[in-house]
């Protein structure tokens, strides 16, 4: 009897491990696969390094070894798109300083005081080889082709020793299929060669490698669907090559998306882990989101940091009085929705709002609070790096509310329904629940809640609708291709917060001007960026610089700039057209806009408003309050929802 025991034991031990191994072999044989395909493509990019490198010291005035010289580089940029997605994966810092990163000038992320990185990498590269003084430039491309060499190959030797995990493999193509929407075909990727299209035919085709042994693990069905998805994508690539005729919609729709979900769905059929449940660090993307475009697809508590706890009901609603009330300001005229009212997309329709008392008006335009809370750093500076910090520039600043915490605490608690809602919301947390952190956590809450990604043009490309006009369809393509738009006004936001892991607000100098005189005209004085009191961003290159903010709602939230100098969307895409600041004559040597028309038709601008136009979406978001707290004041009582002016 011992011995049928034992051998039963042994028995169900010898299935378990078999059952173990089975159900583990995507944790194995997939990983060896992929990490000998990872390793060769990272080799054949430093051979294409090696070519470039010599084509680069053939270079001359010859046109022969002009194109030699271009051709290598366009060989090594798609040498690197084949294994991109899981370099960036690894090392996004690395990728990003030194092979692949925007051509702008940038901070040294350690450095205790202000140290500005020259741009490094195959970008810079991009422009330089394919500018008309590219023979001139032979001694800087000499160099960044020397520190490509140099800083690729410490990259290489850690990545030769680098472990990973099938999570880590998934998830850095969900990310990459982000960048190909955003990065890719935007043409941001490629500012010199617009060599966008066959960069992303180079990124998919090595995802495909990489996905091939996985698929032996999923149903047949689920494999044949993937692998399908993979094979046509690549051959739409292959037939459709022209960058500014390329159909952005169709590609988006048909195939990013789509292999977007496909992937999320073999993830946890397979059984693999996901990020959730390796860290409780929240994170800018909801991994479960199977659409870029999907109401979910940002986690906005990312951005605000609020605590699950207290993300409720209650508290938005409380931060919603608090909005509309213009109890906050010194006078009990002025309310948050003073500039950003509901009915105009959370902004006041005027170039620059009204200061306190009608003395004059605020430094700059009100910009919507629709989708603002889906940002790094706030105000058109950047100078608040939490929305708190934004509060208090309101509270504290003469032009607006002019006032202290200490004087809106002792008016909010003369009132006893005040008093109850911060109770019922904030009294398990604080003994005193109406105080700095309360109110700034309320006014957070509802701002978060002010979300807006169900527009006509959301609909439309998550294939919820077909009712989409033929105009606004050809305006998307435009914005994302040939405007150029895309790759400022990323999507899906379609504003300065960068693409793939949405965790850096960008700022951009487009040299506008003072007023409208295209033939005199005058730089706005407004340094912007340059002047937000942050003692490392007092470089040149923020001079002029403003956040690029979202053109989601743009079509109710006129005028436009910083400086509000632009009445109609028309105008906005005719400065764009133009060149920005440099194209109409004005001296702004820190442009980050190309000064270079983009010779847009007067039809092909309709397009793009008309496009624009269909982001509107203010759904459940515009309502005012019915009534505010009471404080048997005759004279508060009074006071006006939204305030007087």
């Amino acid at each position: 009897m011992k011995r049928t025991f034992t051998f039963l034991i042994v028995l169900l031990t010898i299935a378990g491990l078999i059952l173990f191994s089975a159900a583990n072999d995507v944790q194995t044989q997939p990983i060896a696969t992929v990490k000998k395909q990872y390793l060769n493509d990272l080799n054949n990019f430093s051979i294409a390094i090696q070519d470039l490198r010599i084509a680069a010291e053939k270079l001359d005035h010859e046109p022969e070894n002009i194109e030699n010289l271009k051709k290598a580089h366009l060989q090594a940029r798609l040498s690197f798109k084949k294994f991109e997605y899981l370099l960036s994966y690894l090392d996004s810092e690395g990728v990003k300083d030194f092979l692949n990163g925007a051509p702008l000038l940038s901070f040294e992320r350690a450095a205790p005081s202000m140290s500005i990185l020259e741009p490094e990498g195959l970008q810079i590269l991009d422009e330089m080889i394919f500018s008309e003084e590219v023979v001139e430039l032979k001694p800087e491309i000499t160099q960044k082709i020397n520190t490509l060499a140099y800083e690729f190959g410490q990259i290489q030797f850690v990545q030769n020793r680098q472990y990973f995990t099938d999570r880590q493999i998934l998830e850095s193509m969900r990310f990459q299929l982000i960048r190909i929407l955003t990065l890719g075909i935007t043409g941001f990727d490629t500012p010199g060669s617009l060599n966008a299209l066959p960069e992303a035919k180079a990124s998919f085709e090595g995802m495909q490698t990489t996905f091939t042994p996985y698929l032996e693990c999923l149903e047949k069905n689920k494999a044949e669907k993937i692998d399908n998805l993979f094979k046509d994508v690549i051959l739409y690539l292959t037939d459709n090559q022209d960058f500014e005729t390329f159909n952005r919609l169709i590609f988006i729709k048909k195939y990013i998306n789509p292999l977007y979900a496909e992937i999320l769905k073999a993830h946890q059929k397979l059984g693999i882990e996901t990020i959730n449940e390796v860290t409780t660090v929240k994170q800018p993307i909801n991994y479960f989101a199977d659409n870029i475009f999907a109401n979910d697809f940002l986690n906005a508590q990312y951005y605000l940091q609020l605590d699950d706890r207290i993300d409720n009901k209650s508290v938005v609603e409380l931060g919603r009085l608090l909005f509309f009330d213009p109890i906050l300001s010194v006078n009990n005229e002025r309310a948050c929705a003073s500039c950003h009212n509901p009915k105009k997309g959370f902004t006041d329709g005027k170039p620059k709002s009204i200061a306190l008392d009608f003395k004059g008006t605020v430094n700059r335009n009100a910009p919507t609070l629709i989708n603002a809370v889906y940002a790094e750093s706030f105000f058109y500076d950047l100078r608040a790096e939490m929305f708190d910090q934004q509060v208090d520039h309101v509270i504290f600043n003469e032009k607006e509310f002019h006032t202290n915490y200490k004087d809106i605490f002792k008016k909010l608690n003369q009132s006893e329904e005040y008093q109850t809602l911060f109770q019922q919301s904030f009294g398990y947390f604080f003994e005193k629940p109406i105080n700095k952190n309360t109110i700034t956590t309320a006014l957070s809450a509802y701002v978060k809640s002010l979300s807006s990604f169900n527009s006509d043009f959301d609909k439309y490309i998550r294939g919820e609708t077909e009712n989409y006009s033929e105009a606004a369809k050809r305006g998307f393509n435009l914005f994302m291709g040939k405007a150029t738009c895309g790759t400022c006004h990323f999507a899906p936001t379609f504003s300065g917060l960068v693409p793939p892991h949405f965790q850096e607000s960008e700022s951009e100098v487009l040299g506008v001007p003072s007023n409208l005189d295209t033939i005199h005209p005058i730089l706005d004085a407004d340094l912007g960026r340059f002047d937000n009191k942050k003692i490392k961003e007092k470089a040149e290159h923020f001079r002029n610089s403003f956040k690029t903010v979202t053109v989601r709602n743009i079509g109710i939230t006129a005028p436009y700039m910083h400086n509000g100098i632009y009445l109609t969307l028309e105008e906005v895409v005719q400065f764009y057209n133009r060149g920005g600041g440099l194209g109409i004559g004005l001296e702004v040597p820190n442009q980050t806009l190309s000064g270079d028309a983009l010779n847009l038709t007067q039809s092909e601008i309709k397009d793009i408003v008309i496009f624009m136009e269909t982001l509107t979406d203010t759904t459940g978001i515009a309502e005012t309050p019915s009534r505010l707290p009471l404080f048997n004041d005759e004279k508060l009582d009074k006071r006006v929802i939204g305030g007087k002016y």
